[in-house]
């Protein structure tokens, strides 16, 4: 008879145990080869994750509501209810208030973890601009808008609480950076295919609908570890891809399309080389993902200043500051790798079997008890 146990470790283990159907053994057995029962699942030791306690999490959630109430659920509801200032005052300050009640008994009744902190802001804030774009998109008036984006702004609250309970936060990361860049590319495309502006609203609220989920599956499936602070080093990949590529056109005046392609083309690019660069090597925290960030920033700035004072840019922004600013974005990455030196990347091991002659040995003599006869870890 087989059995499958699992424990509850990050790293999940399947042990394999045999158990005779029926004990044969009799007192002329020796007993050498008796064995006893062992346990059915012997969890190995796991060396302790750092998290954030409950209540600090609780506060974080709570904060980070009455923030949202403040400038996200107030303002949306208060413009709904009505259009009269000390009307529209009362709503701010009894939504802007009761964001911070309604939370605080809230983290009361489930448990905030982590991601669903940081995905029920996400998807609050996305909730909120795509019912912005649905709004302009049905020329509805200024309190049709309002109540779109006050229920998706809560919707998005909601579903991000409910969804959010098994997810990790590099899926969480994966997850927002795949509705930011779906949105551009969105847009993009729309704008390189010569499409009208409501053309292009549709395209970018598309593309943050398809781009959410692909982004979370992004993170999960490939067979490398891809954390938050590796996502977040993908903006600046992206940013350089894109400022490299218009370098090639920004002396032949090219129409809005051209632009929209080739910056697009360029993001697509920038978006391989970090991943097989930066992502596939190494696994950089979010304080490191900062840092590379800044390191491009001020490259790129670097790069631009060189440009100007060589008297290369004649015009405000011309192919050569463009080129020079992505040269030094380039330097200030590889700068900040070699300054912050991020762990090199873990990967996602398939398993390892290992097998327990000493159980074999007990089953094939049949003696009672479980046995361990194969470990698998993964």
């Amino acid at each position: 008879m087989m059995k499958v146990f699992r424990d509850r470790s990050s790293r999940q283990r399947i042990i394999l145990a045999l158990v005779p159907l029926a004990a044969i053994a009799t007192p002329s057995v020796p007993l050498v080869a008796q064995q006893q029962p062992v346990p059915a699942a012997v969890s190995a030791p796991v060396a302790p994750v750092a998290t954030a306690p409950a209540a600090e999490l609780n506060r974080a959630f709570v904060r980070d509501q009455t923030w949202l109430g403040a400038v996200v659920y107030g303002p949306s509801f208060a413009t709904t209810i009505t259009s009269e200032a000390l009307g529209w005052t009362a709503g701010y300050l009894v939504m802007a208030g009761g964001s911070f009640f309604a939370a605080a008994e809230l983290s009361r009744d489930i448990t905030i973890t982590e991601p669903m902190r940081r995905l029920a802001n996400g998807a609050a804030l996305h909730g909120a601009a795509g019912a912005l774009v649905v709004g302009g998109l049905s020329n509805a008036g200024a309190k049709t808008t309002a109540g779109a984006i006050f229920l998706g702004s809560l919707g998005g609250t909601a579903l991000a609480l409910a969804a959010g309970k098994g997810v990790t936060d590099d899926e969480v990361a994966g997850a927002l950076f795949g509705a930011d860049a779906g949105s551009l590319v969105g847009l993009g495309t729309s704008r390189a295919l010569g499409g009208s502006a409501r053309g292009a609203a549709i395209a970018a609220l598309a593309g943050m609908a398809i781009g959410a989920p692909l982004g979370g599956a992004y993170v999960a499936s490939v067979p490398y570890r891809v954390t938050a602070g590796d996502v977040g080093t993908l903006w600046s990949s992206a940013a350089i891809g894109a400022t490299a590529g218009y370098a090639a056109i920004a002396n032949s005046r090219p129409s809005q399309a051209t632009q929209s392609g080739v910056l697009l083309a360029g993001s697509a690019l920038g978006l391989l080389a970090g991943d097989r660069w930066m992502v596939r090597r190494y696994d950089h925290t979010r304080a490191d993902a900062q840092l590379v960030s800044l390191g491009a920033a001020v490259g790129g700035l670097m790069g631009a200043g060189v440009s100007v004072l060589t008297g290369a840019s004649k015009d405000r922004f011309s192919g050569n500051t463009a080129a020079l600013s992505a040269a030094g974005a380039l330097g200030g990455v590889v700068m900040a790798e070699r300054f912050i030196t991020p762990l090199a990347d873990a990967g996602r091991k398939i398993g390892r079997i290992e097998v327990h002659p000493e159980g074999v040995l007990a089953a094939a003599m049949r003696t009672p008890g479980a046995h361990t006869l194969l470990q698998w870890t993964f």
